[in-house]
């Protein structure tokens, strides 16, 4: 799974993965696949979290959720070891948040990006997963053509621009073409 969570973070795709672990009673003895996973997959989540009391499973799930589509969105890993996970428990009843909170550009900071894209002597526009998080495939082309900005795209960004359109310059990474390597170099001083 790091891979993918890697993968999701970089990408801001929310992805939430509960996953069983050995029983909290059996902790330390080398159960099969024991291993400390929350440490391990802190630096790649927005949450890393091990569930220690059967009563904070709803809890622990409803925080994942809204961590992993909240702000900027990514994976939530939660950790449920095996007898927590079967105890009998009395839940609450589940209340779901009405609508996830999106962040938004402060109006000083749109306003310096685009003096310093006035300023640009070959400006590019690099579209990822927000673009297709926040379904604004219309506005990223239309700010392209009103500019005549290229854009890339990474993986994740893929399909924001048809990728037949003049101003459309491939991926970037792993799978970049040659056209968008060559627009993605930075002058030498």
């Amino acid at each position: 799974m790091f891979p993918g969570f890697l993968e999701a973070n970089t990408g801001c795709i929310p992805v939430v993965a509960p996953n069983p672990c050995a029983p909290m009673k059996s902790e330390g003895m080398g159960q099969f696949q024991e291993s400390d996973f929350v440490p391990s997959f802190r630096p790649v989540t927005n949450w890393s979290y091990r569930v220690t009391l059967p009563q904070k499973i709803p809890w622990a799930m409803r925080q994942a959720f809204s961590l992993a589509t909240s702000g900027k969105p990514g994976p939530v890993f939660v950790e449920i070891p095996m007898d927590v996970d079967n105890a009998d428990v009395v839940t609450p009843a589940y209340n779901p948040v009405k609508q996830t909170l999106k962040s938004r550009a402060d109006q000083k900071d749109v306003k310096q990006a685009l003096d310093l894209l006035s300023k640009s002597e070959k400006p590019v526009i690099l579209a990822g997963g927000g673009v297709v998080l926040s379904r604004a495939f219309s506005e990223l082309l239309n700010f392209s053509e009103s500019l005549a900005i290229p854009v890339l795209t990474t993986l994740s960004g893929r399909g924001t621009i048809p990728e037949d359109h003049p101003l459309a310059f491939g991926l970037t990474g792993l799978y970049r073409t040659r056209i968008s390597k060559k627009s993605m170099k930075r002058p030498t001083c």
